[in-house]
C-alpha cells in the first residue's frame, strides 16, 4: 500500500468491496476481491452512498482515463478524487538572484552601479505558504480548511541584515546594501 491508500477501510457485509479513504479525505480507493459471485455497480454505490463520498467520482474517472489506470481484482483503484486547487509554498525574490553581487569578490565603486540596490525596510523578498484555495471539498462534501499548508521555514534561508515580516510575509532589507544568497542559498 502507498500513503494515498493508507487510511480508514469500509468494507460491504460479504467482504468483496473494500473502499479506502486517503487520510486527508481527498481520494478513495476501491477494491474488488473475487468471491465468485459477480459484484454490480449497484453494490458499489451503496458502499459509497453508506459511507458518505459524494464528491469526486467524475474526477477519478476522467483521471483514470486519462492515465490510463486498469481496474483489476484484488488491486486498489482511484474511485473517488477531490477536485482541489493547491498554490504551492515558496519564496519570491525581489531582486534578480542570477545578477547580483558574489560576496566572494571584491568590487571598484564603479562595478557596484550594474548591481539593484536596496533601502532600509524594502522588500527583498515574498513568501508564500502552500495553501487549499478555500471553497473547495473533500470527497464528503466537506469544504476543506486552509490551515493544512506547508510553510517555508525563513530562517532557512535568512542570513544577516535581513528579517522577516509576519505581518505582509516579507523578508526586509534591515540596512541599504545590495542582496545577495550565499552558496548555501541563504538571503544577506
Amino acid at each position: 500500500m502507498n500513503e494515498n491508500t493508507e487510511g480508514k477501510i469500509y468494507t460491504n457485509s460479504d467482504k468483496s468491496l473494500y473502499l479506502t479513504i486517503s487520510k486527508d479525505d481527498l481520494s478513495a480507493y476501491l477494491t474488488i476481491q473475487d468471491n465468485g459471485n459477480m459484484i454490480d455497480e449497484k453494490e458499489i454505490s451503496n458502499l459509497l452512498s453508506s459511507v458518505g463520498v459524494k464528491n469526486g467520482l467524475e474526477e477519478a474517472i476522467d483521471y483514470n482515463a486519462k492515465n490510463e489506470i486498469t481496474k483489476e481484482i484484488g488491486e486498489p483503484f482511484l474511485i473517488a478524487l477531490a477536485n482541489v486547487t493547491r498554490s504551492e509554498a515558496g519564496i519570491k525574490y525581489n531582486f534578480d538572484i542570477e545578477s547580483c553581487i558574489n560576496p566572494d569578490q571584491q568590487y571598484e565603486m564603479d562595478d557596484l552601479s550594474q548591481f539593484e540596490k536596496v533601502e532600509k525596510d524594502q522588500a527583498i523578498a515574498d513568501v508564500s505558504a502552500s495553501e487549499i484555495q478555500s471553497g473547495d471539498a473533500d470527497i464528503f462534501g466537506n469544504v476543506v480548511s486552509t490551515d493544512n499548508g506547508h510553510q517555508v521555514n525563513v530562517d532557512d534561508i535568512m542570513g544577516n541584515n535581513v528579517h522577516f515580516s509576519a505581518e505582509t510575509n516579507q523578508i526586509l532589507a534591515t540596512e541599504a546594501g545590495y542582496p545577495y544568497l550565499n552558496h548555501e542559498n541563504k538571503l544577506f
